[in-house]
């Protein structure tokens, strides 16, 4: 063969072997594992917070009670005093991976009779648990982590809404019941009156009290007709609604058998509250 067709075939082998072993190579083939591309890492995606239903715990070693409704609205008691909770209520916007939130200015909290704004931030959150701060004016921030109690605390039957409950009613800094239990009736239909007296806080009031999941979350919707002497509806032509929640689990009181806790805001946060044990 003549010496310059014998190079040129041979350079032309050569490109061609090194073609396929380039191609092998970027395919990950040859044997080999080839080389990691970027962008293959294993990426997690975010997951929504979902946070609902029934929460206890303590702030400040104080009880703390919580309830997260299927709408998102949020509602807790704070005991610092047994018979005249803090409230706080609020709309909460879900985020990612157990976040989740009351925006600036859209926590209502009632202490004392006093009513102020804030925020809250709920972290690791899950239908188990989660972790919260409230951030409220002219106090501190207020940290708390609450859990889902075990379903054994839970009654079987919504029924056991119905019947007689005794126990403190609580407007701001007027207190009803704490000497001589207040007792309240609800009926088959869960319509709430008032037992030990027409009044309380010389307000009259009946309330709708209807199940919202399972068998110890409820909602509550409170009416107060115009009425003389009750603040809640000076300068009010058409009364006052209130609007809240309602659960039921085993008492802590060894001589009961159940609790019930109720809590109801109106549309500036300004809430009543009744605990009540049968």
């Amino acid at each position: 063969m003549h010496e310059g067709v014998f190079m040129k075939t041979k350079l032309i082998n050569t490109f061609v072997s090194l073609a396929v072993l380039v191609g092998l190579a970027g395919c990950g083939g040859g044997g080999g594992g080839g080389v990691p591309q970027a962008g293959n890492e294993n990426i997690v995606a975010p997951v929504p917070t979902v946070i609902k239903g029934f929460y206890t715990g303590t702030l400040g070693s104080k009880e703390l009670i919580s309830v997260v409704m299927p709408d998102l609205d949020f509602f807790a008691l704070h005991f610092r005093s047994l018979s005249n909770p803090d409230i706080y209520s609020g709309k909460l916007s879900m985020g990612l991976n157990g976040v989740s939130n009351v925006t600036s200015a859209g926590l209502f909290a009632y202490v004392s009779g006093v009513l102020k704004l804030g925020s809250a931030t709920l972290t690791d959150g899950s239908l188990q648990t989660y972790s919260g701060m409230l951030n409220v004016d002219s106090q501190l921030p207020l940290n708390f982590t609450v859990s889902a109690p075990a379903s054994s605390v839970y009654p079987v039957s919504q029924d056991t809404l119905q019947g007689r409950w005794s126990g403190i009613w609580s407007d701001g800094l007027s207190i009803t019941g704490a000497q001589i239990p207040f007792a309240i009736d609800i009926s088959t239909s869960g319509n709430m009156v008032l037992v030990s007296a027409p009044t309380v806080n010389s307000c009259e009031l009946t309330a709708s009290i209807k199940p919202v999941s399972g068998v110890n979350t409820f909602s509550v919707a409170m009416t107060i007709p115009v009425m003389t002497g009750c603040v809640r509806t000076v300068d009010k032509q058409s009364g006052a609604l209130l609007n809240g929640v309602a659960v039921i689990y085993k008492s802590p009181d060894s001589a009961k058998a159940w609790r019930f806790d109720l809590v109801a805001v109106d549309a500036t946060g300004s809430g009543i509250s009744f605990r009540g044990d049968r």
